[in-house]
């Protein structure tokens, strides 16, 4: 849309809804024309005549409920939360294999809530009753964030939608690693580290145990001459 089809737009809501006024006519067409350039005029004009057609309430649309309107006339309806799920089952059963096929054939917002290639193989090594359990409703509460978080961003201004969508985190599992060998260590199972520290332990405590046995001599030794 142009800023002049913008223009068109608003002065047909005007003719529909005659107490809608704005304090900044300019401020305005600015806004309306920022969210609105990135649609067909035919299509946000069919909008808000559907719009006009349907609402009762005698109030002029926000730019929110327009840009509702021509979403669900321009975009196919995403999955329901089960349709998705089944998708997923299906690819569980291929999945540790040949996990990154398997995960490239789902749909977009499925591949969203899954996360990455990684997670279906970790899914499809699980059991039956975990898979139909807490894998799935966590799958489902994912794929509810992602339809709606989509939803959200398809009606933002494109500049803004793209810069949301450079900074979308991106699901990935932790890899694993290797535990490190303990190296320098002897027959016996200690390293040379802790047998040092022990020979250490064990000097000071034999230090400390014969002065201890040492005085206790000399007390019991002063007891024998008093008597």
């Amino acid at each position: 849309m142009t800023r002049e089809e913008t223009i068109e737009i608003l002065m047909m809501v005007q003719a529909a809804y005659p107490n809608f006024s704005v304090p900044d006519k300019k401020v305005t067409v600015n806004t309306w024309f920022l969210f609105f350039e990135n649609y067909p005029v035919d299509v946000i004009k069919g909008a808000l005549m559907a719009y006009i057609t349907s609402e009762k309430n005698g109030f002029a649309p926000a730019i929110g409920q327009i840009i509702e309107i021509a979403e669900s006339m321009t975009n196919e309806q995403e999955l329901d939360s089960m349709a998705a799920w089944s998708l997923v089952s299906k690819a569980l059963r291929n999945g540790y294999y040949h996990a990154r096929e398997e995960f490239e054939k789902l749909p977009k917002l499925v591949q969203q809530a899954v996360g990455s290639p990684d997670n279906l193989r970790n899914w499809s090594t699980s059991d039956y009753s975990a898979i139909e359990t807490v894998i799935q409703s966590n799958f489902l509460r994912s794929y509810k964030i992602c339809v709606d978080r989509n939803k959200k961003m398809r009606c933002m201004p494109e500049q803004v939608r793209k810069r949301m969508e450079s900074n979308i985190p991106v699901l990935h599992l932790p890899e694993s690693e290797p535990k490190p060998m303990i190296e320098e260590q002897k027959m016996d199972g200690i390293s040379e580290k802790t047998e040092k520290l022990l020979e250490e332990f064990k000097r000071k405590e034999s230090i400390r145990y014969g002065g201890i046995i040492n005085e206790s001599m000399e007390k019991s030794k002063n007891g024998d001459q008093k008597l």
